[in-house]
């Protein structure tokens, strides 16, 4: 974790296909409200995913992702360029549009406007990939599950939510999956804070990192107040002027 405390605080969630990002990031957002609404602080939390930032395929290349011919686990397939500019304007704490992707259809429709938020959490298998994005990030966490649990749970997620064939899943799986994750993701371990082993079954390591990250926010919004006191106190004095803008 950075050691400079200052919002908005930025959260990485990398790992491999279906080892339970979404969960383990669905709990941590919900650990992180029920302890700001017992504490009376707000906390406004964004959700965002690796998948909005997928390249446009061409006509060929939607074809052979229908087909589950298609890799999409390959760090070419991620504008990096887009994510890390994209990052960098919500750390500024301006509005942004994050690009809408379907999985199904494997294309982008539109985008959707999000607001500057003190706590911004974006979860994605190649995350951690890019040194501009990892610079950027607050803490880095890297989920972790056996490969046979993430097969199952990404043939249950492929055939419920985009109507896959089983045997559709497996291939992509054998032939893009599974060796991207070994030479893509895997590696990016090393770059984590935090590694959660047994994935969104552990919920002791999701309570604790929840917990520990509302410290941190708790210590910054302090902080935050304590610098406005001293300054009000200064500009009472007279020994203080806020900054302003010159007329050009």
């Amino acid at each position: 974790m950075k050691n400079t405390l200052k919002l908005p605080l930025l959260i990485g969630v990398a790992g491999g296909t279906s080892c339970g990002k979404s969960t383990i990031v669905e709990r941590i957002i919900e650990n992180l409200n029920a302890n700001a609404k017992q504490s009376g602080r707000q906390i406004d939390i964004v959700h965002l995913s690796l998948h909005s930032f997928y390249r446009e395929l061409s006509a060929e290349e939607k074809i052979l992702a229908r087909e589950g011919k298609f890799n999409f686990d390959h760090p070419d397939q991620i504008n990096f360029d887009l994510l890390a500019e994209t990052l960098q304007n919500m750390i500024d704490g301006k509005t942004v549009e994050i690009p809408k992707y379907d999985m199904i259809t494997s294309s982008m429709n539109g985008t959707v406007t999000v607001e500057p938020a003190k706590v911004i959490i974006i979860e994605g298998i190649l995350l951690l990939y890019d040194e501009r994005v990892r610079k950027l990030l607050s803490t880095k966490l890297f989920v972790e599950k056996n490969a046979e649990s993430r097969l199952r749970n990404r043939l249950a997620t492929y055939i419920r939510d985009y109507h896959r064939a089983p045997l559709s899943i497996i291939r992509q799986y054998t032939e893009f999956v599974k060796p991207a994750f070994e030479e893509f993701c895997r590696p990016t371990k090393k770059y984590a804070d935090v590694i959660i082993p047994r994935g969104a079954d552990n919920h002791v390591a999701t309570d604790l990192i929840a917990k520990n990250l509302q410290e941190t926010f708790r210590k910054i919004v302090v902080s935050s107040d304590e610098e406005e006191e001293k300054e009000n106190e200064l500009v009472k004095q007279g020994s203080f002027r806020r900054p302003f803008s010159r007329p050009h």
